[in-house]
């Protein structure tokens, strides 16, 4: 009943997937990498970005593969086509949307997202590149389609983490040292030190 339900609805079972793991995460990040008290308004948004941008677009992304590469089963030369395709074309629209969505939740102001994405978006997606290739490599040879996203919100806990902290650091611009987000319970760090950070 359950496998049914999921095949029938891979969207619905996708999004809870992740809004289960990112949750999960954003307070583990918090509680014991940055070693503060959890701030629930944060987890709270992290899971409203899993949810809704992350998720979603995730579907959008399977789906396209599908019709480009066939929904059949694959093979290994296939899934890598699939993963090169999606390192390269997928990778930068989600992170960059991460940001973006985070940012606009925050209440931040459109300038502040533009150079969180210039200063974190590139160390940000080279850290994805040494991440999600094996990972994306097994989902696309060895899990059907309406498990893919549950398969990608699970594997992704590790990697929610590290996004989560990256968001969290407070970016400085690295001549003057003048703030572009002070953010609750961010860490001060300069822009140069995120971009190679992060």
């Amino acid at each position: 009943m359950i496998r049914l339900w999921m095949m029938k609805y891979p969207l619905i079972t996708g999004m809870v997937s992740y809004g289960g793991v990112w949750t999960a995460s954003s307070i583990t990040q918090q509680k014991f990498i940055s070693k503060h008290e959890v701030d629930f308004v944060a987890v709270r948004r992290n899971t409203t970005v899993a949810v809704f941008v992350i998720a979603p677009l995730l579907h959008g992304w399977y789906k396209l593969a599908a019709l480009w590469f066939g929904k059949g089963k694959r093979t290994w030369r296939t899934s890598l086509k699939i993963v090169v395709a999606e390192q390269l074309l997928f990778g930068p629209v989600i992170l960059t949307s991460f940001f973006l969505s985070s940012g606009l939740l925050m209440g931040e102001s459109v300038d502040n997202i533009k150079k969180e994405i210039k200063y974190k978006l590139p160390s940000t997606y080279m850290t994805s590149c040494m991440f999600f290739p094996l990972v994306n490599f097994i989902n696309h040879l060895f899990i059907p389609f309406h498990l893919k996203i549950t398969y990608q919100a699970t594997v992704s806990f590790i990697w929610s983490n590290f996004l989560c902290f990256v968001k969290e650091k407070r970016l400085t611009e690295p001549a003057g040292g003048d703030e572009i987000a002070n953010l609750p319970g961010s860490q001060p760090i300069t822009a140069r030190v995120s971009n190679q950070d992060s």
